[in-house]
């Protein structure tokens, strides 16, 4: 994190931090929260909708961020 806060700086650009909490749990396109346990994939149990846990967090994320920077 430091050294992306120093490289962005560097550029002139900023680093907004978000919480992660719930991200990977959470459904990027619905909001539905659903206990992955140790399950690397995301099914969501209204759309049946399958993603990689990973890659919903990091959408759930970016969604965080744009709402933060308005």
């Amino acid at each position: 994190k430091m050294l992306l806060k120093y490289k962005m700086g560097r550029v002139g650009g900023r680093v907004v931090e978000c919480e992660e909490e719930y991200t990977s749990k959470t459904y990027s396109s619905g909001g539905i929260k659903h206990d992955l346990g140790r399950s690397s994939t995301y099914k969501c149990s209204f759309c049946h909708a399958v993603y990689d846990r990973d890659a919903n967090a990091a959408k759930n994320i970016f969604h965080k961020n744009m709402q933060m920077l308005g």
